[in-house]
């Protein structure tokens, strides 16, 4: 009967880690899968987001050209501020 027992216990200690690299492999393996969708989602999101308000680039440019407008408006404004007055 003791020898049953020891041959049980030699069993259940080859078998678990074996068991627990299945039960962690399958755990990574939809965990992988969790963020592979996620990742697409969130670039599916970015376009759509992009599509519908225009991207960084554009907004920058928008943005860039505003300013170079308003600076040529204030160099315009100190250039005539600075003529000599007509005699």
């Amino acid at each position: 009967m003791a020898s049953e027992n020891g041959q049980s216990l030699i069993e259940v200690a080859l078998a678990l880690p074996l068991l627990l690299v299945l039960l962690l492999g399958v755990v990574d393996g939809a965990r992988a899968y969790h963020f592979a969708g996620l990742m697409a989602t969130a670039a599916r999101e970015g376009a759509n987001y992009a599509a519908r308000n225009g991207t960084a680039t554009s907004r920058r440019s928008h943005s860039e050209r505003a300013m170079r407008r308003a600076w040529s408006r204030m160099a315009a404004r100190v250039r005539a501020s600075r003529s000599p007055a007509p005699s």
